[in-house]
C-alpha cells in the first residue's frame, strides 16, 4: 500500500509542480499526507520503536539538547514514529533540529542491531580520545563524581598508551539532571598520556563549575593529538611531584601488563 501510494504521490507532484495554491496544498495533504498518517497510527511498517531499549535511544537523543537548543514541552513515541511538541531557542533552525534528531538516534540504533554503513578510512588520523558514563542515579557527592573522574581519566590515558598517542588538551563534559550540557577545556604546556595528568586537570575543570544541581552523565577526553614521543618530556615547575607520579604511573602500568589490570587498584577508583 505505502509503495503504491507513493509512486502516486510521484505522478502527481509531477502533474503539480510549486508553488501551490491553498487548494492544491489541500489536495495533496487529503491524497497523501493524510494517508501515510492513518497507516503510521494503524502500525505500518517494521515499528523498532515498540522495543524500550530502541524507545529509550530516541528518548535521549531527544532530551539531550533540552534547555540548550530548544525547549522540550513533551513527546510520545509511538511504535513507527515520534510526536514531538517543542519551542526552538536562539537562531535554530527546525530542519536542523529534526536532522539531529533523526540521524542521531538512527545512527545509534543501527549500531544497537549490528548495522554500521560508515565508510571506513584506513590510518585515518585520530582527533581526539574520550571516554563518558552516565549514571544510574542522578548524583550531587562529589567523592562519587572524582571517582568516576578518575576512572574515565584512566580509561582516556588506557587508550592513549595502547596507540602510542598523547594529547595536549583536556576536555571535561558533564550533563546536569535537566539535560544541561556543560563542557570545559584546559591546554597542558606539553602532550601526555599520563592519567594522573589528565585526572588532575579535569578535576581542576570540574572545582571550576559552579554546582547547583544534579549530574547525570560525566565524561572525560584528551584532543590535540600527537604521537607518544612528544608526551610528557617536561617538568612542572608548579608541581615538584609530578615526575614521581609519572613514574609510579609507568610501574604500575608495567605490573598490570604482566598481572592484570586488578593488581593494583588507586583508592579513588573505588569511590
Amino acid at each position: 500500500a505505502i509503495v503504491k501510494l507513493k509512486a502516486r504521490r510521484i505522478d502527481w507532484l509531477s502533474d503539480h509542480p510549486k508553488p501551490w495554491s491553498d487548494e492544491t496544498e489541500k489536495e495533496y495533504y487529503f491524497r497523501f499526507a493524510n494517508p501515510i498518517h492513518e497507516m503510521m497510527d494503524r502500525g505500518f511498517g517494521a515499528c523498532l520503536l515498540r522495543d524500550p531499549k530502541t524507545a529509550m535511544t530516541v528518548a535521549e537523543t531527544l532530551l539531550a539538547d533540552h534547555g540548550v537548543k530548544y525547549r522540550l514541552h513533551s513527546f510520545i513515541i509511538m511504535p513507527n514514529h515520534v510526536h514531538v511538541l517543542a519551542t526552538l531557542l536562539g537562531d535554530e533552525k527546525l530542519p536542523k533540529i529534526l536532522q539531529s534528531w533523526k540521524g542521531g538516534s538512527a545512527c545509534q540504533i543501527n549500531l544497537a542491531r549490528g548495522e554500521d554503513a560508515r565508510r571506513v578510512t584506513k590510518n585515518a588520523p585520530v582527533k581526539s580520545l574520550s571516554n563518558e558514563t552516565t549514571f544510574y542515579e542522578d548524583t550531587t557527592n562529589h567523592d562519587i563524581l572524582d571517582g568516576h573522574i578518575w576512572r574515565m581519566a584512566e580509561k582516556v590515558s588506557g587508550r592513549a598508551k595502547a596507540t602510542d598517542k598523547a594529547g595536549r588538551v583536556v576536555t571535561l563534559k558533564l550533563k546536569r539532571a535537566d539535560h544541561t550540557l556543560i563542557s570545559k577545556r584546559s591546554s597542558l604546556t606539553h602532550p601526555t598520556q599520563i592519567a594522573d595528568t589528565i585526572y588532575r586537570t579535569a578535576r581542576n575543570l570540574f572545582d571550576q563549575v559552579e554546582h547547583t544541581a544534579a549530574y547525570r552523565l560525566l565524561g572525560v577526553g584528551l584532543s590535540h593529538i600527537t604521537s607518544a614521543d612528544q608526551a610528557d618530556l617536561e617538568g612542572d615547575l608548579l608541581d615538584p611531584e609530578a615526575g614521581k607520579r609519572q613514574q609510579a604511573e609507568r610501574a604500575t602500568d608495567a605490573i598490570r601488563a604482566r598481572f592484570g589490570d586488578d593488581a593494583i587498584v588507586k583508592g579513588r577508583a573505588l569511590r
